[in-house]
Protein backbone atom coordinates (compact mmCIF):
# COMPACT_ATOMS: atom_id res chain seq x y z
CA UNK A 1 0.00 0.00 0.00
CA UNK A 2 1.20 3.14 -0.92
CA UNK A 3 2.98 4.89 1.94
CA UNK A 4 2.58 9.08 2.93
CA UNK A 5 5.95 10.86 3.12
CA UNK A 6 4.46 14.69 3.45
CA UNK A 7 1.70 16.31 2.50
CA UNK A 8 -0.43 19.47 3.24
CA UNK A 9 -4.09 20.52 3.15
CA UNK A 10 -5.61 24.15 1.47
CA UNK A 11 -2.28 25.21 1.52
CA UNK A 12 -1.68 28.89 0.57
CA UNK A 13 0.76 30.74 -1.35
CA UNK A 14 1.03 34.10 -2.94
CA UNK A 15 0.92 35.12 -6.64
CA UNK A 16 3.74 34.38 -8.33
CA UNK A 17 4.27 30.94 -6.90
CA UNK A 18 6.31 28.21 -9.20
CA UNK A 19 7.27 24.75 -8.93
CA UNK A 20 9.82 24.03 -11.85
CA UNK A 21 11.20 20.15 -11.17
CA UNK A 22 12.53 19.74 -14.23
CA UNK A 23 13.20 16.08 -13.17
CA UNK A 24 10.32 15.73 -11.31
CA UNK A 25 10.03 14.49 -7.98
CA UNK A 26 11.61 11.22 -6.56
CA UNK A 27 8.18 10.58 -5.25
CA UNK A 28 4.11 10.19 -6.43
CA UNK A 29 2.84 13.86 -5.97
CA UNK A 30 -1.15 14.29 -5.88
CA UNK A 31 -2.36 17.70 -6.34
CA UNK A 32 -5.61 19.60 -6.01
CA UNK A 33 -5.16 23.18 -7.00
CA UNK A 34 -8.70 25.36 -5.45
CA UNK A 35 -7.23 28.07 -7.61
CA UNK A 36 -6.23 28.74 -11.20
CA UNK A 37 -3.15 27.71 -12.30
CA UNK A 38 -0.91 27.48 -15.10
CA UNK A 39 0.31 23.90 -15.14
CA UNK A 40 2.42 21.73 -17.52
CA UNK A 41 0.81 18.55 -18.82
CA UNK A 42 2.49 16.06 -21.20
CA UNK A 43 4.95 18.89 -21.91
CA UNK A 44 2.21 21.38 -22.91
CA UNK A 45 1.15 24.81 -21.07
CA UNK A 46 -2.25 24.41 -19.98
CA UNK A 47 -4.54 27.20 -17.83
CA UNK A 48 -6.47 24.57 -15.38
CA UNK A 49 -9.41 25.99 -13.90
CA UNK A 50 -10.27 26.18 -9.93
CA UNK A 51 -10.76 22.31 -8.58
CA UNK A 52 -8.34 20.55 -11.39
CA UNK A 53 -6.20 17.60 -10.38
CA UNK A 54 -3.28 15.53 -11.01
CA UNK A 55 -1.50 12.35 -10.19
CA UNK A 56 2.37 13.35 -10.96
CA UNK A 57 4.68 9.79 -11.46
CA UNK A 58 8.26 10.08 -10.08
CA UNK A 59 10.60 11.92 -11.91
CA UNK A 60 7.86 13.28 -14.37
CA UNK A 61 8.46 17.14 -14.74
CA UNK A 62 6.42 19.37 -12.45
CA UNK A 63 5.98 22.82 -13.44
CA UNK A 64 2.93 24.97 -11.88
CA UNK A 65 2.44 28.78 -11.78
CA UNK A 66 0.13 30.99 -9.63
CA UNK A 67 -0.83 34.18 -11.41
CA UNK A 68 -3.51 35.00 -8.66
CA UNK A 69 -2.95 33.59 -4.85
CA UNK A 70 -3.14 29.99 -4.36
CA UNK A 71 -4.45 27.44 -2.30
CA UNK A 72 -3.86 23.92 -2.80
CA UNK A 73 -3.66 20.40 -1.25
CA UNK A 74 -0.23 18.45 -1.73
CA UNK A 75 0.41 14.99 -0.85
CA UNK A 76 3.90 13.17 -1.90
CA UNK A 77 3.54 9.42 -1.47
CA UNK A 78 5.78 6.34 -2.27
CA UNK A 79 5.55 2.28 -2.54
CA UNK A 80 2.65 2.25 -5.11
CA UNK A 81 1.89 -1.08 -6.02
CA UNK A 82 1.59 -2.07 -9.66
CA UNK A 83 -1.85 -1.45 -11.32
CA UNK A 84 -2.92 0.30 -8.28
CA UNK A 85 -4.47 3.27 -9.98
CA UNK A 86 -5.32 1.55 -13.18
CA UNK A 87 -7.70 -1.00 -11.04
CA UNK A 88 -9.46 2.50 -10.04
CA UNK A 89 -9.08 3.92 -13.52
CA UNK A 90 -7.05 6.28 -12.79
CA UNK A 91 -4.24 7.86 -15.28
CA UNK A 92 -1.17 9.00 -13.97
CA UNK A 93 0.13 12.86 -15.13
CA UNK A 94 -3.33 14.00 -17.00
CA UNK A 95 -5.39 16.50 -15.50
CA UNK A 96 -8.76 15.79 -14.16
CA UNK A 97 -11.80 17.86 -13.13
CA UNK A 98 -14.04 15.66 -10.38
CA UNK A 99 -17.28 16.21 -10.03
CA UNK A 100 -17.14 17.40 -6.62
CA UNK A 101 -13.62 18.36 -4.97
CA UNK A 102 -14.78 19.50 -1.29
CA UNK A 103 -13.92 15.56 -0.12
CA UNK A 104 -10.45 16.21 -1.14
CA UNK A 105 -9.46 19.01 0.93
CA UNK A 106 -11.41 17.08 3.98
CA UNK A 107 -9.84 14.36 3.76
CA UNK A 108 -6.13 15.80 3.30
CA UNK A 109 -6.90 16.93 6.71
CA UNK A 110 -7.40 14.25 8.18
CA UNK A 111 -4.58 12.75 6.77
CA UNK A 112 -2.33 15.69 8.19
CA UNK A 113 -3.47 15.55 11.56
CA UNK A 114 -3.25 12.03 11.36
CA UNK A 115 0.33 11.90 9.59
CA UNK A 116 1.98 14.86 12.28
CA UNK A 117 0.14 12.76 15.71
CA UNK A 118 1.92 9.95 15.63
CA UNK A 119 -0.55 8.02 16.93
CA UNK A 120 -1.17 4.40 17.43
CA UNK A 121 -1.98 2.45 13.81
CA UNK A 122 -0.82 5.62 12.31
CA UNK A 123 0.44 4.10 9.50
CA UNK A 124 -2.56 2.17 8.84
CA UNK A 125 -4.79 4.41 8.99
CA UNK A 126 -3.16 6.75 7.03
CA UNK A 127 -2.59 3.92 3.73
CA UNK A 128 -6.40 3.17 4.31
CA UNK A 129 -7.45 7.34 3.99
CA UNK A 130 -5.21 7.51 1.34
CA UNK A 131 -6.73 4.64 -0.74
CA UNK A 132 -10.47 6.25 0.26
CA UNK A 133 -9.05 9.58 -1.10
CA UNK A 134 -8.52 7.89 -4.67
CA UNK A 135 -11.45 6.04 -4.35
CA UNK A 136 -13.64 8.71 -4.05
CA UNK A 137 -11.66 10.70 -6.37
CA UNK A 138 -12.24 8.25 -9.34
CA UNK A 139 -15.87 8.15 -8.17
CA UNK A 140 -15.81 11.87 -8.45
CA UNK A 141 -14.45 11.97 -12.07
CA UNK A 142 -16.58 9.08 -13.12
CA UNK A 143 -19.59 9.96 -12.18
CA UNK A 144 -22.56 10.22 -14.66
CA UNK A 145 -23.86 13.99 -14.69
CA UNK A 146 -26.83 14.90 -13.18
CA UNK A 147 -29.89 15.48 -14.91
CA UNK A 148 -32.20 18.95 -14.70
CA UNK A 149 -35.34 17.57 -12.81
CA UNK A 150 -38.44 20.00 -12.22
CA UNK A 151 -41.01 19.79 -9.51
CA UNK A 152 -43.30 18.00 -11.29
CA UNK A 153 -41.05 14.90 -12.64
CA UNK A 154 -39.46 14.85 -9.07
CA UNK A 155 -42.92 14.43 -7.52
CA UNK A 156 -43.94 11.81 -10.08
CA UNK A 157 -40.74 9.91 -9.68
CA UNK A 158 -41.17 9.86 -5.88
CA UNK A 159 -44.53 9.28 -6.35
CA UNK A 160 -43.97 5.86 -8.54
CA UNK A 161 -41.32 5.02 -5.89
CA UNK A 162 -43.07 5.06 -3.43
CA UNK A 163 -45.93 3.03 -4.99
CA UNK A 164 -43.11 0.73 -5.83
CA UNK A 165 -42.00 0.09 -2.02
CA UNK A 166 -45.69 -0.22 -1.16
CA UNK A 167 -46.64 -3.13 -3.69
CA UNK A 168 -43.41 -5.26 -3.61
CA UNK A 169 -45.68 -8.00 -4.82
CA UNK A 170 -46.41 -6.34 -8.12
CA UNK A 171 -43.92 -7.73 -11.05
CA UNK A 172 -42.60 -4.18 -11.35
CA UNK A 173 -40.89 -3.38 -14.99
CA UNK A 174 -38.98 -0.45 -15.83
CA UNK A 175 -41.48 0.21 -18.56
CA UNK A 176 -44.66 -0.14 -15.88
CA UNK A 177 -42.70 1.98 -14.08
CA UNK A 178 -42.02 4.65 -16.85
CA UNK A 179 -45.45 4.43 -17.86
CA UNK A 180 -46.61 5.53 -14.60
CA UNK A 181 -44.67 8.34 -14.48
CA UNK A 182 -45.73 8.91 -18.11
CA UNK A 183 -42.55 9.09 -20.25
CA UNK A 184 -40.40 6.69 -22.08
CA UNK A 185 -38.65 3.73 -20.36
CA UNK A 186 -35.10 5.11 -21.27
CA UNK A 187 -35.78 7.86 -20.08
CA UNK A 188 -37.26 6.98 -17.00
CA UNK A 189 -33.96 4.66 -16.09
CA UNK A 190 -31.97 8.04 -16.90
CA UNK A 191 -34.30 10.60 -14.61
CA UNK A 192 -34.60 7.70 -11.96
CA UNK A 193 -30.51 7.25 -11.41
CA UNK A 194 -30.41 10.83 -11.33
CA UNK A 195 -32.45 11.30 -8.53
CA UNK A 196 -31.70 8.43 -6.36
CA UNK A 197 -28.25 7.49 -6.97
CA UNK A 198 -29.67 3.93 -7.95
CA UNK A 199 -31.31 1.80 -11.11
CA UNK A 200 -34.52 1.25 -10.61
CA UNK A 201 -34.49 -2.37 -10.38
CA UNK A 202 -31.61 -2.34 -7.99
CA UNK A 203 -34.02 -0.48 -6.19
CA UNK A 204 -36.58 -2.82 -5.86
CA UNK A 205 -34.04 -5.54 -5.31
CA UNK A 206 -33.10 -4.32 -2.35
CA UNK A 207 -36.35 -3.08 -1.26
CA UNK A 208 -37.48 -6.83 -1.60
CA UNK A 209 -34.75 -8.42 0.00
CA UNK A 210 -35.08 -5.59 3.14
CA UNK A 211 -38.54 -6.78 3.20
CA UNK A 212 -37.50 -10.39 3.29
CA UNK A 213 -34.97 -10.07 5.85
CA UNK A 214 -38.05 -8.47 7.85
CA UNK A 215 -39.95 -11.33 7.13
CA UNK A 216 -37.76 -14.20 8.43
CA UNK A 217 -36.87 -12.45 11.34
CA UNK A 218 -40.53 -11.56 12.19
CA UNK A 219 -42.71 -14.99 11.15
CA UNK A 220 -42.52 -18.16 10.48
CA UNK A 221 -43.78 -17.79 6.85
CA UNK A 222 -41.63 -20.59 4.56
CA UNK A 223 -39.11 -18.81 2.26
CA UNK A 224 -41.26 -20.03 -0.64
CA UNK A 225 -43.75 -18.10 0.30
CA UNK A 226 -42.40 -15.30 1.72
CA UNK A 227 -40.81 -15.22 -1.85
CA UNK A 228 -44.04 -15.29 -3.56
CA UNK A 229 -45.09 -12.94 -1.70
CA UNK A 230 -42.47 -10.47 -3.57
CA UNK A 231 -43.29 -11.48 -7.14
CA UNK A 232 -40.35 -14.16 -7.37
CA UNK A 233 -41.70 -16.80 -9.36
CA UNK A 234 -38.64 -19.03 -9.49
CA UNK A 235 -37.79 -19.98 -5.74
CA UNK A 236 -34.03 -20.47 -6.71
CA UNK A 237 -33.53 -17.19 -8.21
CA UNK A 238 -35.19 -15.43 -4.88
CA UNK A 239 -32.54 -17.58 -2.78
CA UNK A 240 -29.33 -16.38 -5.30
CA UNK A 241 -30.50 -12.98 -4.82
CA UNK A 242 -30.60 -12.84 -1.46
CA UNK A 243 -27.43 -14.28 -1.16
CA UNK A 244 -26.21 -11.99 -3.46
CA UNK A 245 -27.15 -8.70 -1.22
CA UNK A 246 -26.92 -10.46 1.59
CA UNK A 247 -24.18 -12.78 1.70
CA UNK A 248 -26.19 -15.83 3.19
CA UNK A 249 -29.38 -17.73 2.11
CA UNK A 250 -32.70 -17.21 3.19
CA UNK A 251 -32.60 -19.95 5.66
CA UNK A 252 -28.76 -19.27 6.93
CA UNK A 253 -30.24 -15.96 7.49
CA UNK A 254 -33.01 -17.01 9.67
CA UNK A 255 -30.53 -19.43 11.44
CA UNK A 256 -28.07 -16.91 12.40
CA UNK A 257 -29.92 -13.58 13.04
CA UNK A 258 -33.12 -14.55 14.07
CA UNK A 259 -32.74 -17.88 16.94
CA UNK A 260 -35.86 -19.61 17.71
CA UNK A 261 -37.51 -18.43 20.65
CA UNK A 262 -37.58 -19.70 23.62
CA UNK A 263 -40.03 -22.53 24.77
CA UNK A 264 -41.42 -22.75 28.32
Amino acid sequence: MPEISSLRHFYPEQSGFTINRKNGHEQYTFLHFATSVEILIGGEPVRARPHACVIFQPHTPQYFHATEPLVHDWIHFFSVPDGYFESLSLQTDTLYYPKSADFITELTREMEENFFAKSIAREELLQLKLRELFIRFSRAIHAEPDLTLDEEQTARLYAVRREMFLRLNEPWTVEKMAKRCGVSASRFFALYRSLFKTSPINDLIIARINNAKNALAESDTSVKTIAQNLSYSNLNHFIRQFKQFTGTTPTEYRKAYCPPKPTH
